[in-house]
């Protein structure tokens, strides 16, 4: 079961400043990378071709007792639905990734996609990719 989990829309362009997103979306990333930084600061050898601009929902921001472990991507689809027309017009210069990172506590990590979630998934018209992790000690890490 899917026990924790996190999730982020990252805007990815090889020409668009992250500055220039955050003009055009109203809202502050929670970071960003330009092109030629570090991608991580665990890997600084691996160099970001692209400027990316991410907002992330972490998993103390996904109220305890999430039965889905989809929690945080319905937070993240509720708090971009308003800006979808906005997300709609940075494509022509940017690609929009909506990422999700699920901590299981088995081997089995199962987990539910609510219909709602899905739709807004759909509505904002973002690429989503997933991965459910297990700790080497069947914990969350």
């Amino acid at each position: 079961m899917i026990t924790e989990s996190t999730a982020s829309l990252v805007v990815v362009s090889e020409e668009l400043p992250p500055e220039r997103v955050t003009q055009v979306l109203g809202i502050e990333p929670s970071r960003t990378i330009r092109k030629g930084e570090p991608r991580s600061a665990k890997h600084p050898e691996v160099i970001s071709k692209d400027n990316r601009w991410i907002l992330d929902i972490e998993r103390s921001d996904v109220p305890t007792g999430d039965q889905t472990g989809f929690g945080s991507v319905a937070i993240l689809v509720d708090r971009l639905l308003p800006y979808t027309a906005l997300l709609t017009s940075l494509r022509p210069q940017c690609e929009t990734v909506v990422t999700w990172g699920g901590f299981s506590n088995s081997s089995e990590g199962g987990f539910v996609i609510p219909l709602r979630v899905l739709a807004g998934l759909a509505a904002l018209e973002c690429d989503s990719y997933g991965t459910a992790y297990l700790a080497d000690d069947g914990e969350p890490s």
